[in-house]
């Protein structure tokens, strides 16, 4: 009996891949595929011609860019998680309990590991890569720490942030065409304003541990006046992108255009008097539209001879 006891005792709690998994959960591992598939997106078929695949595939920098993006990324999670544990616990504890199976200083170690990795491969690349990643990691950071629980200016960071290993790949192929900034733009919005319907998600963490989102502070009625406005703005956006782009990108513009009826709908159910139900409805929405609107990158045939 005793001899039982004590072989019980050494049992891992924890299995190794268990652990692995809660990592991959807290690096939000759906997130990052997303954001490689829409980097190589845009490389094949908006930066490039996609006859020019094999030197695309054999060019080792640009592996290199995205990889560091992603890394610096995933970094970014970990220590939003960090930070967020308590508040999350509130809010989707289930996901939350899930994910404390990798303890807070190994989630850290990884985070300085991740970024640390990343920052390496970004100077084999070139200074002002290195530069450019450097600031992409404080960011992340200052987001996390501090921005995330300002009201406003925390949702245009976020979203600001969801964009910024794009610029890497722009820059390295000296992007000049001002249809697909334009696109960049509405993807934009679209993220912008899944912000807001995260913060109005998450009301009840933020307001029992103080964070000062948009909705602590102006109440929920508020800010979903405010969601109104927002979504009416983003389908005049939309519709003004498809009337001028139509005829020159037919796929785009005919997602924009889909999208404004989409965001037209959604508008329509804030006035439902059940509304506030429906959030995780838009929060997915919203994640749906994103994740067509990378799709449509390689969809539209026309980038390159638009500009």
């Amino acid at each position: 009996m005793t001899s039982d006891r004590g072989e019980r005792t050494h049992i891992p709690k924890h299995p190794s891949f268990v652990k692995i998994l809660a990592l991959l959960s807290q690096a939000r591992w759906h997130n990052i595929s997303v954001l490689a598939l829409s980097q190589y997106l845009a490389v094949f078929f908006v930066l490039n011609d996609i006859s020019n695949w094999k030197t695309v595939i054999t060019d080792w920098v640009l592996h290199l860019i995205v990889l560091s993006g992603l890394l610096i990324v995933a970094a970014g999670f970990l220590i939003n998680n960090f930070y967020d544990r308590e508040k999350d616990l509130i809010n989707r504890p289930n996901r939350t309990l899930f994910e404390a199976y990798l303890d807070k200083d190994l989630a850290v170690m990884l985070y300085l590991l991740l970024n640390a990795v990343a920052l390496v491969i970004s100077l084999a690349i070139s200074v002002r890569a290195f530069v450019y990643y450097l600031v992409f990691v404080f960011l992340l950071w200052m987001y996390s720490h501090k921005i995330k629980k300002k009201p406003m200016a925390g949702n245009l960071m976020a979203s600001f942030l969801a964009i910024y290993p794009f610029f890497a790949v722009f820059i390295y192929y000296k992007l000049h065409n001002v249809y697909v900034a334009l696109y960049t733009f509405l993807i934009w919005t679209l993220l912008y304003t899944r912000e807001l319907v995260k913060d109005l998600e998450s009301l009840k963490g933020d307001l029992l541990l103080g964070y000062k989102t948009l909705p602590v502070i102006i109440g929920k009625l508020n800010s979903l006046k405010y969601l109104r406005f927002v979504l009416a703005v983003d389908c005049v956006v939309f519709v003004l992108f498809y009337r001028h782009t139509y005829h020159a990108l037919p796929s785009a513009g005919t997602y924009a255009l889909c999208v404004a009826l989409v965001l037209v709908m959604l508008l329509v159910s804030t006035f439902v008097r059940a509304s506030y139900t429906l959030i995780s409805i838009w929060h997915n929405a919203f994640r749906l539209l994103i994740f067509i609107g990378i799709c449509f990158l390689a969809i539209e045939s026309q980038w390159s001879f638009v500009y």
